[in-house]
């Protein structure tokens, strides 16, 4: 996948096979954190940020819904919200046919610092007027996808991306994973979200039923999932989102193993199945087109 027309994405979920399993809290198999003093990223970024890792966010930071620039749109669905968001073409001149990226963009001049958002270790994307961007990111793509498209929205973890702007994948679900996804039996308690593990062609995966995209997603996965405090590991969640059948939706939910020599923080249960381990990317599950 092209990332902002530039460079190729790793996303993940699976197109194929097999499996499911629950997973036991316990011990990780890893070594403890190498480096105690460890910080959890949490950092949002600044508007004055240049170079091609922001580049999404200069492709944004001016842009308005009159004037939207090099984006296929700039929306702004409540001026009293932290941010807006635009639609950019993820692959122009690509042949991919379902490529859009979906990024938080300034409501006004004075509000463009809130709109200055790294990713998902980004504490804004959970505060009160933080825009649901989930719930716009369907409805976009609903209606820029052909109809009968099987949707799927995602997000990398920050090991996963090579943009340094917050970007919500808009693409296509690859229907091998579709096949694999609609045999599994899928909880829809949220806190038995944290202990599911799936596996989804060799990568594990959390998944949970959920009934609409009311809620924002970045705050399921931050209250039920992500471990919080001194070993925050907010900014190692993965995210994808498809619709579940009669209605509804399956979030996915992944992250890789930490780099202990980093020191960075341990997730208690492992995300394993058997020799299985999940993924900071979204990648497999695409649908290319």
């Amino acid at each position: 996948m092209v990332d902002g027309g530039v460079s190729r994405r790793r996303f993940l979920i699976a197109s194929g096979a097999l499996g499911a399993g629950a997973l036991a809290a316990g011990t990780p198999s890893w070594p403890a954190c190498a480096n105690p003093n460890f910080t959890p990223p949490s950092d949002c970024g600044n508007p004055t940020d240049t170079g091609n890792r922001f580049s999404l966010w200069d492709d944004v930071k001016n842009a308005t819904p009159s004037n939207p620039h090099s984006n296929l749109a700039v929306v702004i669905p409540d001026a009293k919200k932290a941010f807006g968001y635009a639609v950019k073409n993820g692959d122009p001149g690509g042949k991919m046919q379902y490529n859009l990226l979906f990024i938080p963009a300034p409501v006004s001049k004075p509000k463009m610092p809130q709109a200055r958002i790294t990713g998902v270790e980004c504490p804004r994307i959970l505060q009160p007027d933080a825009l649901n961007l989930w719930h716009f990111a369907w409805q976009e793509a609903k209606t820029r996808f052909k109809a009968g498209t099987d949707l799927m929205l995602g997000i990398n973890a920050k090991d996963g991306r090579q943009k340094d702007q917050l970007h919500i994948h808009l693409t296509a679900f690859h229907e091998d994973a579709r096949k694999t996804l609609n045999g599994l039996t899928i909880p829809t308690d949220l806190s038995a979200w944290n202990t599911s593990a799936f596996v989804v062609m060799d990568n594990v995966y959390r998944i949970v039923r959920i009934h609409n995209l009311d809620t924002n997603v970045f705050e399921l996965v931050h209250k039920h999932v992500a471990t919080t405090g001194k070993n925050n590991d907010m900014f190692q969640q993965a995210l994808a989102v498809v619709s579940a059948p009669n209605n509804g939706f399956y979030v996915l939910n992944t992250q890789g193993k930490p780099d202990t020599t980093a020191g960075q923080p341990e997730h208690i249960p492992e995300l394993r199945q058997g020799k299985y381990f999940g993924s900071s990317n979204i990648e497999r599950l695409i649908y290319r087109g």
